[in-house]
């Protein structure tokens, strides 16, 4: 059992003990150790987006008209690519967390994927902003591709048959070969695959 700092929890109850009181700090605590284990993908469409400043906060409607609110925090927001919009359908992963304070259930993100091919859309512009803003298509910054490849890096686990597949397509072509097998986990951030691009 997972223990929280500075807070001592109760006995899990059971069906037939009723007498067992719990403080409403207590209780909570209990029920979002239970509510964490609850991981589910959720499809719908976004509403009601506010930013803070470390947080998005939307809801997630369907065609019935039921809602449930959400959040994810900005630092693994800025690692998948996508800015919420209303009217966005989109799949989110996560776990339902009751805040302590007002006593509110929110299901807290760590995943969002967009539905459709106009979604993939938004979120394929929304990169392509980004790049450009950074510099990356400037004619400046293109270079020549050469005739052959020197050198070709791979980034893909250890266990897998790439390795076999690669080295068979790409045969005895002189070519300097740079593989590298760190621990992948999807989605990897840019900047985690630089340095092994670099080699």
């Amino acid at each position: 059992m997972e223990v929280l700092p500075k807070l001592s929890l109760p006995k899990i109850p059971n069906t037939t003990q009723t007498d067992e009181v719990y403080t409403v700090t207590e209780y909570i605590a209990l029920l979002n150790l239970r509510l964490k284990t609850l991981r589910a993908t959720i499809q719908g469409e976004i509403t009601e987006v506010t930013y803070s400043q470390k947080a998005v906060y939307f809801s997630l409607r369907d065609k019935n008209g039921s809602l449930i609110r959400c959040l994810i925090w900005l630092s693994r927001l800025s690692s998948l690519g996508i800015e919420p919009k209303d009217g966005m359908e989109v799949k989110v992963q996560g776990y339902p967390d009751v805040y302590p304070q007002y006593g509110k259930l929110t299901f807290k993100v760590d995943v969002i994927t967009p539905v459709g091919e106009g979604a993939l859309q938004l979120a394929f512009e929304k990169l392509k902003r980004e790049l450009e803003a950074q510099g990356y298509f400037r004619p400046e910054r293109k270079r020549p591709l050469p005739a052959y490849a020197q050198r070709i890096g791979l980034i893909t686990s250890a266990t897998g048959v790439v390795h076999r597949d690669f080295y068979r397509g790409l045969g005895n072509r002189g070519s300097r070969f740079i593989s590298s097998t760190p621990a992948l986990k999807a989605p990897m951030p840019l900047r985690a695959l630089l340095p092994l691009l670099r080699g």
